[in-house]
């Protein structure tokens, strides 16, 4: 028999059942209400690296006597996401607005620089947007449309970049996107507020 502790139980396992530990694992997890991604495994008290997790069928049973499995449910990872989105999209929004002052000043390289870097954190946060949004149904339907918000903005500042017009990058940087930024982070935030009492519940 496998000892198996997961989400706070711990129950034995008859080792016969199973080729390998991912059909354990998998028999395990879907038994669960909510389908969940594994996160963490300790076989034996020794966390496996992490390469392994997708390579668990190579891993026989016969030398297991305990696993211990770490796994949450798709709405726990959006949520995490959606908490780590509001802080970030923060910190990029003072990063356009600084980038924004920079080219009114005339320091169109060092703005150049912050407005690049800051365009390509842009694209991640609106990915992790919405790919939250779709998984937490109602309460994240205001995020689902974000990169259909920004692309007639992005649009304009790149041929006010290829003119070379820096005010009008600034214009569009503080007074369009920054605002837009604002905007999902309080829609992250309600998300994340009504969706509190399930994940309480988990």
């Amino acid at each position: 028999m496998i000892r198996i502790q997961h989400l706070g139980e711990e129950k034995e396992h008859d080792r016969a059942r199973f080729r390998n530990l991912e059909e354990l694992v998998t028999a395990v997890v879907r038994g669960e209400a909510e389908p969940r991604v594994i996160e963490r495994l300790v076989v034996n008290s020794v966390p496996l690296p992490d390469e392994m997790l997708d390579r668990l069928e190579e891993i026989e049973l016969d030398a297991i006597e305990q696993v211990e499995i770490e796994s949450r449910t798709h709405r726990e990872i959006a949520r995490s996401s959606l908490e780590s989105c509001v802080d970030y999209g923060q910190k990029l929004a003072s990063a356009l607005l600084g980038a924004g002052e920079l080219f009114r000043a005339g320091r169109t390289e060092e703005g150049n620089g912050v407005y690049a870097e800051a365009l390509d954190a842009l694209w991640v946060l609106i990915y992790a947007l919405c790919a939250a949004g779709r998984e937490l149904g109602p309460a994240g339907a205001a995020l689902e449309g974000v990169e259909g918000e920004i692309q007639p903005w992005l649009a304009e500042l790149l041929d006010a970049q290829t003119h070379t017009d820096w005010i009008r990058v600034a214009d569009y940087l503080e007074y369009e996107i920054a605002p837009l930024l604002e905007k999902w982070i309080g829609a992250a935030e309600t998300a994340l507020r009504e969706t509190a009492a399930d994940q309480e519940k988990q």
